[in-house]
């Protein structure tokens, strides 16, 4: 069967962007968890894209299933457009314990450690089952360690 290359990428570079979307996700979530104390939490979390885009809307949605899951006990407020800073003040804000988070791609991540952001890479994987495969691997574990005990920031 021949694959359209163009469609191949595009699939690839979906697949990456949800898992390290999810990723983020559940980064924030785990940072809000374990210092949330009684009452509503309120998380901040930043991102470059407009207001009208997908994502935007997707980070909103998620933000309310949140808020619903947790019985207003964690509140996520969406700021797009930047509107916090730039990705790699945000970033160093996250590793200092601010309490605010920040959508970034794993070539952003390349800049603490610098293997992870072969996962940016054309035709990575094919599908999203490659990609949940390749998040348990060895290498990527490795990964995402050296992010947690070296530089503060952990990947779920």
């Amino acid at each position: 069967m021949r694959h359209n290359v163009y469609e191949g990428g595009l699939r690839m570079k979906t697949a990456a962007r949800t898992m390290l979307l999810l990723g983020g996700m559940a980064l924030l979530l785990a940072v809000a968890c374990a210092t949330a104390q009684a009452g509503t939490f309120v998380l901040k979390f930043n991102h470059v894209l407009g207001a009208k885009e997908p994502y935007h809307q997707g980070f909103t949605n998620w933000a309310k299933a949140v808020e619903e899951k947790t019985k207003g006990g964690l509140k996520i407020e969406v700021f797009h457009s930047a509107q916090l800073g730039v990705e790699e003040d945000i970033l160093e804000q996250i590793r200092a314990g601010a309490n605010i988070g920040q959508n970034t791609d794993s070539a952003r991540m390349g800049n603490y450690v610098p293997g992870i952001a072969i996962m940016n890479g054309p035709y990575f994987a094919e599908n999203l089952d490659e990609v949940a495969k390749l998040k348990n691997s060895p290498t990527v574990r490795g990964f995402l360690d050296e992010l947690a005990n070296k530089h503060g920031m952990k990947v779920l």
